[in-house]
C-alpha cells in the first residue's frame, strides 16, 4: 500500500501526483511509505494553531481588561479633581481615560461637561465684572443663561456648581440693593426692596434689611408728622399704618400711631376743657402741669457715616399723666448757623408723674460735612391726661 510522503493520504502506485495535496510523488515506490512520525506531526499542527489562538485571545483580553481598569481609575480620579474645583487636572485625567478606553460613554459625557464647565466659569467671571460696573441687568441675564445650561445635568459636581451660581446670584442681588439704597430711593421703592431682600440668603442681608427699614421709618414718620401738624389725623394714621405693614415692629411708628389717635381726641376737646377749668388750686396745679410738666435732662447729637442721630432724655414733673410729648429742636454749627429744625415725640407715649422718657431721631438728609454740630431744644409741648 502506498502513501503520499507529503500529506500521508493513500495513493495508487501508478499515480504521479497526489490527488489530495497535488504534490509530485516519488518515482521509487519504497519512498511512498507513510511513516508514523510524519502522521503524528500532521495532527499536531492544527492543535498547536488552536493553542496559539487561545493564548493570543487570552492575552488580548487581559490587555484590554487592564486598560479598562486603568481608564476607570483615571475617571474616578478626574471626578475627585473636579469636585475640589481643579477642572484643568480633571480634564487631563478624563482625556487619559479615553485614550486607555475609547468606548467609555461616562468619560465622554464627563469630558463634554468639563468643556461646558470652563465656559460656565468664564460666564461667572463676566458676572463679577458686570457687578463691578454696576451693570446688574447684564449680570442677571448671564446668570439665567448659566442656569439654563446646567438644568439638564445632575450629580454632586452639578450640585456644587449650582451652589456656586446661587451664591453669586445672591451676592449680585445684595450689591444691586445696596446700590439702589445709596441713591435716595423713594418710599415705594424702599417697600419693594424690603420684600426683595427677604428672599436673599446672604451674610449682609440682615444688615441691609435694617438699613432699608430705618430709612422707610424715617420717611413715614416725617410724612405722618406733617399731616398731623396740619390736623389731618385720618391721613396721618393711614400713612403710619401702611408703614407698619412693612416694619410692624417699629416702636417709633407704633407710638406715633397712638399719638395721632390721642391728639385727634385732644384736638377736638382741648378748647372746651380749657373753658371749663375753674380758677382753683386744681387750676393752679394744672397750669404748672401745662407749663412746667417736662424737665429736659439731657440732649445728645452724634454722627455715624452719613447719618446724624439726635437723642435726649426727659422727665415728667407733672402731677398727672402727660402724653404726646413733642420736642422741637434745631441743629446748629459751631458758628450757630441753623442747619435744620425738626420735631420728634418722646417714648413712651404717656409719661406718669416722675417717670422718665427718651427721644431719638435719625437724619439722612444732611449732606454738609460739619466738624461739629450741636442740638438746641427750642420747645417742648405735651398734652395732659386728666
Amino acid at each position: 500500500m502506498s502513501f503520499c510522503p507529503q500529506c500521508g493520504n493513500r495513493v495508487e502506485s501508478n499515480e504521479v501526483f497526489c490527488v489530495s495535496c497535488g504534490h509530485k510523488l516519488p518515482v521509487d515506490i519504497h519512498e511512498r511509505q507513510f511513516s508514523n512520525k510524519k502522521k503524528q506531526k500532521w495532527w499536531i499542527l492544527p492543535l498547536a494553531a488552536l493553542l496559539f489562538s487561545i493564548i493570543i485571545i487570552s492575552s488580548t483580553q487581559y490587555y484590554y481588561n487592564q486598560k479598562s481598569k486603568e481608564a476607570l481609575s483615571l475617571y474616578h480620579e478626574a471626578k475627585e479633581m473636579a469636585l475640589v474645583g481643579d477642572y484643568e487636572q480633571a480634564k487631563q485625567l478624563i482625556n487619559a481615560a479615553l485614550r486607555h478606553k475609547t468606548n467609555f460613554p461616562e468619560a465622554a459625557t464627563a469630558s463634554e461637561f468639563l468643556d461646558k464647565t470652563f465656559h460656565i466659569n468664564e460666564a461667572l467671571g463676566e458676572v463679577e465684572k458686570f457687578n463691578e460696573e454696576q451693570a446688574f441687568t447684564k449680570s442677571f441675564d448671564k446668570i439665567n443663561q448659566v442656569e439654563d445650561e446646567i438644568q439638564n445635568y445632575n450629580g454632586p459636581l452639578i450640585e456644587q456648581l449650582q451652589d456656586q451660581v446661587t451664591a453669586l446670584k445672591n451676592e449680585t442681588s445684595i450689591q444691586q440693593i445696596s446700590y439702589q439704597l445709596n441713591n435716595n430711593p423713594k418710599p415705594d421703592e424702599l417697600k419693594g426692596l424690603i420684600w426683595e431682600i427677604e428672599d436673599i440668603s446672604h451674610e449682609r442681608a440682615n444688615e441691609i434689611s435694617n438699613q432699608i427699614r430705618d430709612k422707610l421709618v424715617s420717611y413715614v414718620y416725617q410724612e405722618a408728622k406733617q399731616l398731623l401738624d396740619d390736623h389731618q389725623f385720618s391721613s396721618a394714621q393711614t400713612v403710619v399704618e401702611d408703614g407698619l405693614s412693612y416694619v410692624e415692629d417699629s416702636e417709633p411708628l407704633q407710638n406715633l400711631k397712638t399719638t395721632i389717635q390721642k391728639e385727634k381726641v385732644a384736638f377736638e376737646t382741648a378748647q372746651e376743657k380749657r373753658i371749663e377749668q375753674a380758677l382753683s388750686t386744681a387750676e393752679k396745679e394744672r397750669e404748672v402741669n401745662q407749663s412746667d410738666a417736662i424737665e429736659l435732662k439731657d440732649t445728645n447729637i452724634e454722627k455715624n457715616n452719613d447719618q446724624i442721630i439726635v437723642s435726649g432724655k426727659l422727665k415728667s414733673v407733672a402731677t398727672v399723666p402727660v402724653h404726646s410729648v413733642l420736642i422741637s429742636y434745631t441743629i446748629i454749627t459751631d458758628e450757630e448757623e441753623a442747619i435744620l429744625s425738626n420735631e420728634v415725640y418722646a417714648i413712651p407715649e404717656t409719661l406718669y408723674p416722675e417717670e422718665s422718657g427718651d427721644f431719638e431721631f435719625t437724619h439722612f438728609d444732611i449732606e454738609e460735612d460739619y466738624d461739629r454740630l450741636t442740638i438746641k431744644v427750642d420747645e417742648v409741648t405735651w398734652y395732659l391726661d386728666e
